[in-house]
């Protein structure tokens, strides 16, 4: 299989045709198709449902407000796999320099060009730096939260 960015991997030969239009590899914005967004999206609900269970168990059992920042930890798990499939990127293929356009997850594609994987790498960096502020911005309103309402 070619590399992602090589002449080769964005031609067709003229006797074939694409069964379905996928996604184009766009050098630090999409590195990934459907079926990985559709994971992602799935992934998030499961943090943010842990995310809700983290935040009630606090409250149920009064746990001390320090330790509600905790809460942030499922929830900066959940922003990153929205904020990943939203922008269709993956931030892991982003730093290995790989990227995935089929429905199996376990061939990856490499990226050829130096120039594609540094714009990949940067998205990757931005994708979990928002990741993380969102998920600090949770913890904190849960222990900011625990301390007005008392809960």
């Amino acid at each position: 299989m070619p590399a992602l960015g090589s002449p080769s991997s964005q031609t067709q030969p003229a006797d074939t045709a694409p069964a379905a239009p996928l996604p184009a590899y766009i050098p630090g914005a999409c590195n990934i198709g459907g079926a990985e967004v559709r994971f992602r999206k799935l992934v998030a609900w499961g943090c943010t449902a842990a995310t809700a269970a983290a935040w009630g168990a606090c409250a149920w059992w009064g746990v001390a407000p320090a330790w509600r920042l905790l809460v942030g930890l499922p929830a900066a798990g959940a922003a990153l796999c929205v904020l990943q499939a939203r922008a269709g990127f993956c931030v892991n293929y982003g730093l290995l320099g790989i990227a995935n356009f089929t429905d199996d997850f376990r061939h990856p594609q490499p990226v050829e060009h130096e120039e594609h994987r540094r714009q990949d790498r940067a998205l990757a960096l931005r994708i979990i730096g928002g990741a993380l502020l969102i998920g600090a911005a949770v913890g904190v309103a849960a222990m900011v939260l625990a301390v007005v309402i008392v809960v």
